[in-house]
């Protein structure tokens, strides 16, 4: 059985100050060439990677002109002498990081009326039932076995499921189907905590989040997909069994359902802090 163990990368807003001025002057040593198809394999890692990295900082394709951007590359790579004048400039990060904040929050509001309108129609089909807090489920296959109860599992069960999470237009966010899993409870994710904690063993629920429920205002971003703020999700879950967790663990990093990126450098350090 496989325990939920995300990966934790971290991405700093882009900024001059991180990088070095003295790679100009670096002595790099000469290595024998790669085979060519280990070269290719390498190069189309290391350009999944830097385009990687600008996703993670909103940088698109269409802020880049190819052209300047790989005759900058290539300049860079042969002789760097024109590192120490670019990274010099200031304006260029700052103008960056003010417009990728201006996305995100676009994108954040865009997110958040969508999702409003989705659940006011989801709300109303049959078959889905809303709860108090606002989280949104359907009983598509329901079981006979045990449902969690706090005497017999304590106040931090673990339930053995198996599930996907997709985003309202139905981007698969994190997918864990192939084998179960162990979901610990406090997920980060309070409508997956609670949409568990009510379904019998051996059911088949579909979940419908609201984004106060989700991740909230954070602006998350994976090795496959982006997460805007206050995004809705859509999380269908198969439950195999309850345990009694360890009642001395309260929110910690193994919980969360699925690997994310924090997009902050404090983010990070919190973490990896709860993680020791």
């Amino acid at each position: 059985m496989k325990y939920i163990i995300p990966l934790l990368l971290s991405v700093s807003p882009i900024s001059a100050e991180n990088q070095t001025s003295e790679h100009a002057t670096l002595q790099v040593p000469e290595i024998s060439r790669l085979s060519d198809d280990s070269q290719s394999a390498y190069s189309s890692y290391l350009g999944t990677y830097i385009a990687l990295q600008l996703l993670k900082n909103d940088v698109t394709l269409q802020d880049i002109d190819i052209a300047s951007f790989f005759q900058a590359f290539e300049d860079g790579m042969n002789d760097g002498t024109d590192i120490k004048q670019q990274l010099a400039r200031k304006d260029i990060p700052a103008h960056l990081n003010r417009q990728s904040e201006t996305r995100r929050q676009q994108l954040a509001e865009e997110a958040k009326k969508i999702g409003e309108q989705f659940l006011a129609v989801n709300g109303k089909k049959p078959g889905v039932t809303t709860t108090a807090s606002g989280l949104q489920y359907r009983i598509d296959r329901q079981g006979t076995g045990t449902s969690y109860n706090k005497k017999q599992h304590g106040t931090n069960p673990t339930y053995t499921v198996k599930y996907t999470v997709r985003t309202l237009n139905g981007t698969v966010v994190s997918d864990f189907t192939d084998e179960t899993v162990e979901a610990a409870d406090h997920s980060r994710l309070e409508g997956f905590d609670e949409g568990l904690s009510l379904m019998p063993v051996g059911s088949q629920w579909t979940f419908f989040l609201p984004s106060h429920l989700a991740f909230g205002d954070e602006h998350i971003v994976t090795a496959s997909s982006m997460l805007p703020a206050n995004s809705a999700l859509i999380i269908q879950v198969e439950l195999f069994g309850i345990k009694k967790g360890d009642e001395t663990q309260t929110m910690y990093i193994e919980g969360v359902p699925f690997e994310f990126i924090p997009m902050d450098a404090d983010a990070e350090e919190t973490e990896t802090a709860d993680e020791e």
